[in-house]
């Protein structure tokens, strides 16, 4: 009220000084002579200052006229029911400040305290508190079009909007709301405490989460997106290279999981693998099996040696109505494979005779595993695909597979955080090119599936690793011509061959009988002949 009580002295100050010079003013009460219009007299009587409207005297201050401005006591005021204008003489509303005059309730636009502001040079509106020397709403941090509600809330990107607890939105068309929220990429949005999207076209929503990647959505309990794209909900994920999709469920904090993970290639994880190699690819969850396994690639050194492993350690992947059990090994109860002949091409029945001169070709072995850590150290007694490609191609197929040719734990593990780049010292030159896959196992995050940058010597690098730490296990690269075999079609040769054995025990069989008719008759033939022969001899003899 200070303020506009100054405001109304000035002004009738300076009126006062034009009308001087341009009007005569008498300080008697009784009229002037023939009075101009305009002229200004006081009235002692009624302590008025009046002019003169060219046919009576008006009060200049009469408030209860409703004619102008009043004083009573400490307040001011005008009962006119009409507009009040500052900076402008045709006011549109009850109170119009005039086109690009700022408007401030407060001590200063600068600095801290409580305020309200209308910033009409930038289009900026302000209204809040700022008690922190980082967040003022001076001029310079002010974005165009933008608007500040709040405590300690800073919105300096254009047409950026920040409300709440010290809410940031600095980036250009940004919005950010809650706690401690940031919305700095182009077009984010961050709404809940200490969010983050800081990619352009982000939004993190909820408790600490952060949307790096450009376009990606980071919702949930402390997620968090680097991929373009991508969208992380849940609880502390795993951040997964080159991530679509992730459920996260991460049990620690730091410790981030996957319940499930979607690439942009398609393949889908379920149970915490942070790189399928398939479609669908299935791990083992959250059951404490996972850390364990991972731990036992430590236990290796950098010379390929197998140190103190536990043995026969099996692993649950799918469980499925108590029909499926499957980690390397397919176990059920039943099995039922199409096999109707409207889906086929007959050509006819096998040969069983070829078949089984075929089937005593194939070599059964006796072998253990590479790598223990999943299979264990048990002796199995199976074929070996290249040494049945050899004889019966037919039941051997190619892929695309990593294979454990390397299974070895890094001699020296370097991570450039900034630039994303792990380089790892290998104890050999494994013959590794730029583009070769392959698995490294991270001490805490597990096994993750990436692509050789550059090779030098012993030495290779990997880029878009997420991952700090001072190990890393060298599983192996990926092959094209890893081999499987089709054991299926072994089992069909061993029945064919099997029918060509029961045919020939057949023949045997029939063949003994024939040899065994011909005992019966040679050993009558034998009783006849002895039988003869004591008579002839019974004869001889008398």
């Amino acid at each position: 009220m200070s303020f506009m009580k100054t405001v109304l002295f000035f002004s009738l100050l300076l009126l006062s000084s034009y009308l001087t010079v341009a009007q005569s003013i008498s300080l008697e009460p009784v009229n002037p002579n023939n009075p101009s219009k305009g002229a200004m007299v006081f009235d002692k009587n009624t302590n008025q200052l009046k002019y003169w409207n060219g046919s009576v005297w008006i009060p200049m201050i009469n408030g209860a006229a409703g004619t102008g401005w009043a004083a009573n006591g400490t307040h001011i005021y005008n009962a006119n029911t009409g507009n009040v204008g500052i900076g402008t003489t045709t006011p549109k509303a009850h109170l119009n400040v005039g086109l690009g005059k700022t408007v401030l309730f407060g001590a200063d636009t600068m600095g801290l305290g409580s305020k309200f502001m209308w910033i009409p040079v930038k289009a900026a509106l302000r209204s809040g508190m700022i008690s922190s020397q980082n967040m003022q709403w001076d001029f310079n941090k002010i974005g165009h079009s933008s608007v500040a509600f709040g405590i300690n809330t800073l919105a300096s990107g254009v047409a950026s909007i920040a409300l709440g607890g010290g809410a940031e939105a600095t980036g250009s068309y940004t919005v950010a709301l809650g706690t401690q929220s940031k919305a700095t990429g182009p077009f984010s949005t961050a709404l809940g405490y200490q969010t983050i999207a800081d990619g352009q076209y982000s939004t993190a929503m909820g408790y600490r989460t952060i949307a790096n990647g450009n376009y990606s959505t980071a919702s949930g309990y402390e997620t968090h997106t680097n991929s373009q794209y991508a969208t992380a909900i849940g609880y502390n994920n795993f951040d997964a290279a080159d991530a679509l999709f992730m459920v996260g469920d991460g049990f620690t904090i730091g410790n981030g999981h996957n319940a499930l993970l979607v690439l942009k290639n398609g393949n889908v994880s379920i149970g915490g693998l942070n790189s399928p190699d398939a479609p669908l690819h299935v791990g083992q969850g959250l059951n404490g099996q996972l850390n364990l396994k991972t731990n036992k690639y430590f236990n290796h050194s950098t010379d390929e040696q197998i140190h103190n492993l536990a043995n026969n350690n099996y692993y649950v992947s799918i469980l499925a109505n108590n029909n499926i059990v499957t980690e390397g090994a397919f176990v059920s109860s039943q099995t039922v494979t199409s096999s109707d002949q409207r889906i086929k091409n007959i050509i006819g029945i096998s040969d069983a005779a070829k078949d089984l001169a075929l089937l005593q070709k194939i070599k059964i072995t006796d072998y253990t595993y590479k790598d223990e850590v999943t299979m264990g150290a048990q002796v199995y007694k199976k074929v070996i695909a290249q040494e049945v490609e050899a004889v019966y191609p037919e039941a051997v197929k190619q892929i695309s597979s990593i294979i454990p040719d390397i299974y070895s734990l890094a001699e020296k593990t370097e991570y450039d955080a900034a630039s994303k780049r792990l380089t790892l010292t290998m104890a050999k030159d494994y013959q590794l090119k730029p583009g070769d896959k392959i698995k490294l196992v991270h001490p805490t995050y597990g096994e993750v599936t990436t692509t050789i940058e550059t090779v030098t010597g012993k030495n290779f690098t990997v880029a878009n690793w997420q991952y700090a730490g001072d190990k890393v296990f060298v599983y192996g690269r990926e092959v094209k011509d890893f081999r499987t075999v089709d054991y299926e079609a072994l089992s069909m040769l061993g029945i064919s061959a099997i029918q060509q054995l029961a045919k020939e025990v057949e023949e045997l069989k029939k063949q003994n009988s024939e040899i065994e008719e011909l005992k019966k008759q040679n050993k009558a033939l034998k009783i006849d002949f002895t039988a003869r022969l004591e008579a002839l001899e019974s004869r001889l003899m008398k």
